[in-house]
């Protein structure tokens, strides 16, 4: 099923609403430049796009995932125990499972969940990762 990203986002900050989750509002291009500076990486579109309209959320979703804001994401290697080339964006069950995205090494755009019995693919790019995360959360655990 492929989605207009612009038709995702607007289907993810409205669910989020009525969630009571607290969209933040999203980031200037400048902001989001910024962060690739600081951290020496290029996000893709989507992901930058994603980032511009919306900055992750306030509080839980009902099934207990947080995107977190831009200021929030980090390498995975930081925090997390996970390979270079990753940003961690999102957790679900209160940082039990992390979600990451890959800007260098392997495909750009990918994302993994990152819980015991290490990384998993769930998506082939963020959009994909939407696309499964707002039809059914529970396939991208």
């Amino acid at each position: 099923m492929q989605h207009d990203l612009t038709s995702l986002l607007e289907e993810l900050i409205r669910r989020w609403k009525e969630q009571e989750a607290e969209p933040r509002p999203g980031n200037s291009r400048e902001a989001i430049r910024a962060f690739e500076r600081r951290e020496g990486v290029t996000l893709p579109d989507d992901f930058a796009r994603y980032f511009e309209a919306v900055d992750g959320m306030d509080h839980i979703d009902h099934e207990v995932f947080c995107f977190w804001p831009l200021e929030r994401v980090e390498p995975a290697e930081r925090n997390w125990g996970g390979p270079p080339g990753y940003l961690v964006f999102a957790d679900f069950l209160i940082n039990s499972t992390a979600y990451g995205l890959c800007v260098s090494g392997g495909t750009p755009g990918e994302v993994f969940v990152c819980a015991d019995g290490g990384p998993k693919l769930v998506a082939s790019t963020f959009t994909e990762f939407l696309e499964k995360y707002l039809s059914d959360p529970y396939s991208v655990v």
